[in-house]
């Protein structure tokens, strides 16, 4: 579209002078003179083909085509990525990224990162698709120059960006409406309205409304007998609200502003054992954040950013069947984030930029915990980057120092620890005319324990060291031009190694009521990515596009040669997973098929046959029509159909996925 908007002033110009013009007859040419409509189309380059790290995106065309109304759906998608899933519409779904481990994973929101000190983990499926331009996975990190430190000092990177509009001529004023309802109580409205106040900026209110009861039926089978079941304490009410605004100045300076409100109550439903499906486990989410930035271009070699943010969450979690002396058990969580943020950068030369960034931030946890020591995270990050452009030659490092310690309002004061992290990434193309570019990179990165490792009651630790990792990866990416119906391909492949050191890990001390964490951990985990996307020049009127990845991982424990578990997979990591996406658009109707795929695994225990987990494909098929509406509007009607064939599996044991189900929407832009 991007490309399109470029054309439109040379287009003009070439009109005005061909209206003045002659034709080949003599004659002038007239100003009603009517012309052939002539397609014009090209597929832009992907951004993985530059990159000097493996990048993955999903555009908005993309997610709708995937049918994925959470975060946590689309990144399914994506190659290396293992979506821990509980079950239900209202289940915690957090994503790992090459067997790293879910904390290792780091979330931007618009640039800036979602905080989780409590325990390192986002829950992405509270976070929606619905107001999304694009969805991107960064092993590494962003390859953004003028970007916050906190997006260096993760393993891989999850970029959500919000859609900017763009006004036609004499508008001001963009709105959606969308209804979508399906299987098992399932009720979501949305709107979005999008308001260009000034030549220069635009204020975006969005809001959506999600319910379900969640009661989907599945098939516990307890020995050599089947029974039909049906989901318990799977329902969710949640609503999201979110503001956005930017302003340009006559500078050339730009600033933004983004507020986000998100309230849920939800069921979490429980492991299903033997006859067992009972669950009344509650869960009430509150989060909130503010985040304001400010961008500035001094000269073509002077650019510098800074940004704030303050976020706060509130969680009650309430289990009415623990055994204590009162009950039941009720805790209440307040996390509170304070973050400021700075990077300037400046291109020496034509080839070479540099860029030092700055952040400081301060997360606080309230907890109504017994003997609870009510901990202060104090961070500060410095970065230094350089970046290296030369003909065909791409090169970019960096150096992260981290200082960071932890304050606690009772008992011994942790220590505070300074930490040093290179990367350094490189990509190289061969030769100007080969479509082929060569990459590698390296990263060490650590994250430190949770609050919930150190201070959990009766099972935190306070001496839990921070776990390392470390990063190897060596790819290649491909995307020629062809002649024929296929017009142009995306394949990328990337092999690589990574280590754990220091991984934190939970064993029973006394009894399995009462745990602590300890530094028992090494792992060693290997493997290939490889991915490829098909465009075809448009038949008639048909478009396909074709796209799919395959995973191999092999992610070993190595701590202790004389335990039982040295060498094993680790749990819940299949070696061969992999997903499949199709799109045929004939006129105004797009037909989208998506198949996932995940090999057999194993979960926590002996690599024996009871543990095992068996291998399962699901398949998806979502069809959109549009319809024009007047004055420029537009009707589109979605019909979905998740898990077509009605497949029974499980991703977590004990905690049994949907099986088919429906979904209907009814979406109006103007």
């Amino acid at each position: 579209m991007a490309f399109f908007l470029l054309l439109l002033p040379a287009a003009g110009l070439l009109y005005r002078k061909a209206c003045s013009a002659q034709d080949t007859t003599g004659h002038r040419l007239l100003r009603d003179t009517a012309l052939r409509a002539v397609e014009v189309a090209a597929q832009r380059q992907a951004a993985s083909f530059s990159a000097s790290s493996p990048v993955q995106l999903l555009d908005s065309a993309q997610l709708s085509a995937l049918g994925a109304r959470s975060v946590a759906g689309a990144a399914r998608y994506f190659a290396g990525v293992l979506v821990k899933d509980y079950g239900g519409i209202g289940g915690l779904k957090t994503v790992s990224v090459r067997s790293l481990g879910a904390a290792h994973t780091g979330v931007l929101y618009d640039g800036l990162p979602l905080s989780d000190a409590q325990n390192g983990q986002i829950d992405l499926g509270r976070l929606t698709t619905d107001n999304l331009s694009q969805l991107t996975l960064y092993n590494a990190q962003p390859p953004d120059m003028l970007q916050p430190a906190a997006a260096y000092s993760m393993a891989t990177v999850l970029s959500l960006t919000t859609r900017r509009p763009a006004f036609a001529k004499g508008h001001s004023l963009k709105g959606e409406a969308a209804l979508e309802g399906g299987a098992f109580g399932l009720l979501q409205p949305s709107a979005t309205l999008q308001y260009g106040w000034s030549p220069r900026g635009y204020s975006t209110l969005s809001a959506g409304w999600q319910q379900a009861e969640g009661k989907y039926p599945f098939t516990l089978q307890n020995g050599d007998s089947l029974q039909k079941k049906h989901r318990e304490n799977s329902d969710i009410q949640a609503l999201r609200l979110e503001y956005d605004t930017r302003y340009r100045f006559s500078d050339s300076s730009e600033t933004a502003l983004k507020a986000y409100f998100y309230n849920a109550r939800r069921g979490l439903p429980g492991a299903v054992i033997l006859y067992n499906d009972r669950s009344r486990q509650r869960l009430d989410d509150r989060d909130f954040f503010i985040q304001a930035g400010w961008r500035k271009r001094f000269s073509p070699q002077s650019r510098l950013q800074v940004s704030g943010k303050y976020e706060a969450s509130y969680k009650r979690y309430l289990d009415p069947d623990f055994l204590n002396s009162e009950g039941h058990m009720e805790n209440r969580y307040r996390q509170k984030t304070y973050y400021l943020s700075g990077t300037w950068s400046y291109r020496l030369r034509p080839f070479l930029t540099l860029a030092y960034g700055s952040d400081i931030m301060a997360n606080t946890l309230d907890a109504s915990l017994p003997d609870f020591v009510y901990p202060t995270r104090f961070t500060w990050l410095n970065n230094l980057a350089a970046a290296f452009s030369w003909q065909r030659l791409d090169i970019r490092a960096n150096m992260l120092g981290t200082l960071t310690g932890d304050r606690v309002k009772t008992g011994p004061q942790p220590q505070t620890r300074k930490v040093l992290s290179p990367a350094a990434a490189l990509s190289w193309q061969p030769r100007e005319r080969l479509p082929l570019r060569l990459r590698f990179f390296y990263k060490s990165i650590f994250r430190m324990p949770t609050f919930n490792d150190l201070y959990y009651t009766l099972i935190g630790n306070t001496r839990l060291r921070p776990e390392f990792t470390r990063q190897y990866d060596m790819g290649l990416s491909w995307n020629p031009q062809l002649q024929g119906l296929l017009s142009s391909l995306a394949f990328t492949a990337d092999a690589y190694y990574n280590t754990v050191r220091d991984k934190i890990i939970a064993v029973p001390r006394q009894n399995l009521f009462q745990w602590t964490m300890l530094n028992a951990g090494r792992v060693h985990a290997k493997g290939v990515d490889a991915g490829a996307r098909l465009f075809f020049r448009p038949l008639h009127a048909f478009r396909l596009t074709l796209g799919g990845h395959y995973s191999f991982q092999e992610a070993r424990d190595v701590t202790d040669p004389s335990a039982p578990e040295y060498g094993q997979q680790l749990p819940y990591t299949p070696k061969h997973s992999g997903a499949l996406q199709a799109t045929i658009q004939y006129k105004p109707l797009t037909l989208g098929y998506n198949l996932l795929f995940s090999g057999s695994r194993y979960r926590m225990g002996d690599p024996i046959d009871y543990n095992r987990l068996p291998a399962f494909v699901t398949q998806d098929l979502t069809l959109t029509g549009r319809l024009p509406a007047g004055r420029g509007g537009m009707w589109e009607l979605t019909a979905a159909v998740d898990n077509l064939f009605n497949r029974q599996y499980e991703i977590v044991r004990y905690y049994p996925m949907p099986g088919r189900s429906w979904r209907l929407g009814l979406h109006y832009r103007f």
